[in-house]
């Protein structure tokens, strides 16, 4: 099998967990390509492997690689995913982070896990991207994309419109649209829906409103989505999946279902439900 692994900047006590989830790999003779700095990180304490390429750019879909392992949390799992995401190559999410809804493969599972993926004993799982247009630039997201208020400034005046239909302006700290992945993320935080990653669906949900009858909306995903921004500040911050862009006023922000899809592999043992009951502590009495 040829794997593909990624990962942020490793703290120490990391390492000897990356190195033994390349050795493990090793020994059952897969094929490994690694992200340059995450080679950078553990190159030393794997002196006499040769057959270890580097990476330092997204996988294009020509690739022969079968899986892409992404070591982390959450967030570098949202990396992984602009590494793939026209390739088509499935996610296996390590999670060496905190709460791990996308990167389920905790470290205690890792041997077990990576067996299962090398003898093709789990599944894929299918995952929605948000296309965002503006300032003739174009971005996916697999979470959400938010537009906030910058820093400190008074709260903005975000218009919406679904389908050339009005729905609401409203003042407030910003708007949130999520994908069904991205339920579980920001949006949640925000009081918006927990949906099933099935669900063809987006979640508009605003952030912090002044007006406490405005409520997140779901909406079709099959929808063209515009929000224009009105700031006293004449500025307004977007963030694609915790990428963050400046905007002005009048800058008009389209969204949309992206053509691309990824793949995130699903032990057999694991559905939505059982990670929602164990990352939310769902069913367990957890006073004190």
């Amino acid at each position: 099998m040829n794997v593909a692994l990624y990962s942020k900047k490793l703290r120490p006590e990391q390492i000897p967990e990356v190195v033994g989830i390349v050795k493990l790999l090793l020994e059952k003779n897969c094929t490994l390509l690694i992200w340059h700095t995450l080679y950078d990180d553990v190159k030393s304490e794997l002196p006499n492997i040769k057959t270890i390429e580097t990476f330092d750019e997204p996988i294009n879909k020509d690739s022969n690689i079968d899986v892409i392992l992404s070591i982390g949390g959450d967030g570098t799992i949202l990396d992984t995913v602009h590494l793939v995401k026209r390739s088509d190559i499935p996610i296996a999410g390590i999670n060496v982070g905190s709460m791990g809804f996308l990167a389920s493969i905790q470290k205690d599972e890792v041997s077990e896990a990576l067996n299962e993926i090398i003898e093709k004993r789990c599944t894929t799982q299918k995952r929605t991207l948000l296309s965002a247009s503006f300032k003739n630039h174009k971005y996916m997201a697999i979470n959400e994309i938010s537009i906030n208020k910058k820093d400190t400034a008074s709260m903005i005046t975000s218009s919406v419109w679904v389908n050339n239909q009005f729905i609401y302006s409203f003042r407030a700290d910003g708007i949130i649209v999520a994908t069904p992945t991205g339920s579980t993320a920001y949006s949640m935080s925000c009081n918006g829906p927990i949906v099933t990653p099935d669900s063809n669906i987006f979640l508009i949900t605003p952030i912090a409103p002044h007006n406490l009858s405005v409520r997140p909306i779901v909406i079709p995903d099959n929808s063209i989505i515009k929000i224009k921004i009105e700031s006293r500040e004449n500025i307004a911050i977007v963030t694609v999946d915790g990428k963050s862009f400046n905007i002005d006023n009048d800058t008009i922000i389209l969204l949309r279902k992206s053509e691309h899809k990824v793949r995130l592999i699903q032990r057999l043992n694991e559905n939505f439900f059982s990670t929602l009951r164990t990352k939310l502590n769902w069913g367990q009495d957890i006073r004190i």
